[in-house]
């Protein structure tokens, strides 16, 4: 499947939807669940969905991160860049999780932030639990705690694109983080392998 860029003028500005779909192995995701302080390791690439949360698998609580990216252009300068929002749909199959609600738990809130540092997209196989790739809480976005069954959200990241951008950064990178230490708690995305296309996460920039 190739990734989707489409570029549309709005009312004087341009709006630029990146769809964050696999290209080869360039754009992706992958679903790293671990232990904090073991290596015990439950990481599965590729995978269907998007999650952030703490939930239990034979009885042994797991912490369940997601990493996923885009190589498409993000802007050609940070000043070209109005807004940014990170489209997540909520799973309507999700495996993890219950089993059936995309959103379960009593703090289900979690971080969105950006992954920063070398990793390599054309290897999201080889991420690890304890082989993470670096990511920095400077503009993250916090997400409350939900009591919907499903919600879809539209996240404010423009601080992050345009300090990706700033940075010279080529692609940019997104990690969900759950709050929770404790089970049962998650969310649940469509992630860029879903069959569900249409839900997939996208990238949507207004530029100048």
């Amino acid at each position: 499947m190739d990734a989707t860029h489409s570029t549309a003028l709005e009312n004087g500005t341009k709006v630029s939807t990146i769809g964050l779909r696999p290209l080869g192995f360039l754009t992706g995701s992958a679903s790293v669940i671990g232990i904090p302080g073991q290596s015990v390791d439950l990481t599965f690439y590729p995978s269907t969905e998007l999650m952030a949360g703490v939930w239990t698998v034979q009885g042994t609580a797991y912490t369940f991160q997601s990493y996923f990216c885009t190589t498409q252009a993000l802007a050609p300068t940070e000043a070209n860049v109005q807004e940014a929002y990170l489209m997540l749909n909520s799973n309507p199959t999700p495996i993890n999780g219950d089993g059936v609600h995309a959103n379960s738990g009593t703090n289900n809130a979690f971080y969105v932030r950006r992954v920063v540092g070398d990793w390599d997209v054309t290897q999201m196989d080889k991420i690890k639990w304890t082989s993470r790739p670096a990511t920095t809480t400077d503009d993250q976005v916090l997400i409350p705690h939900t009591t919907l069954a499903s919600d879809d959200l539209a996240v404010n990241v423009t601080a992050m694109v345009k300090t990706a951008i700033r940075q010279g950064e080529t692609m940019i990178g997104f990690c969900l983080v759950p709050v929770a230490t404790q089970p049962l708690n998650m969310r649940n995305f469509v992630s860029p392998y879903h069959e569900r296309l249409d839900r997939a996460p996208r990238l949507v920039i207004i530029t100048k």
